[in-house]
């Protein structure tokens, strides 16, 4: 299933195993400026004590845009990459970012979001896997307890991504 920027509206497929969401959010104003296309996983797990925790790393005190934030693992994609070769962009996030883990389900698509940013039009392609282990930066967070400092796309990404892996155990 392949879609074309334009033609993605307010629509919601709802997610399963086979489907996945296609939504347009608005997140903040919508700012002038180029669009981009990015890909996020969601790592997540279920305790012994059925609670869903989700992996968050921190950008960096010199991101141009969410200094020392947490954030959930992803990449925007290059012009000199395929968004066909999703196997190439998921080994650069588990293979630097969130090295250390053991993934044990995906990663599953679970949307397609059309939302604005600080740095402009973004069309996140998000996704979720089932990581343990101990990662090599950043922290497993509750669910219930996520910290304050998360960019709002970010956040709507990490909720709609557990839902949807909450439905596995369901």
């Amino acid at each position: 299933m392949s879609f074309v920027v334009s033609n993605i509206k307010a629509r919601d497929v709802h997610a399963s195993k086979q489907s996945f969401v296609v939504r347009e959010s608005v997140v903040g104003k919508k700012p002038v400026g180029r669009h981009l296309a990015s890909v996020h996983v969601v790592p997540l797990h279920l305790t012994k004590t059925n609670v869903v925790e989700v992996l968050l790393t921190r950008f960096p005190a010199t991101h141009e845009h969410w200094p020392e934030m947490w954030h959930v693992p992803g990449y925007k994609i290059n012009s000199s990459e395929d968004l066909e070769d999703l196997q190439t962009i998921f080994d650069r996030v588990f293979g630097g970012m969130v090295r250390g883990l053991a993934v044990t389900i995906g990663p599953v698509k679970t949307e397609v979001a059309l939302h604005y940013t600080e740095r402009g039009k973004e069309l996140g392609h998000v996704h979720y896997a089932e990581a343990f282990g101990v990662p090599h930066t950043g922290k497993f967070f509750d669910m219930r307890e996520l910290p304050s400092d998360i960019p709002e796309h970010h956040l709507t990404f990490i909720k709609r991504a557990a839902t949807a892996y909450r439905a596995l155990y369901s």
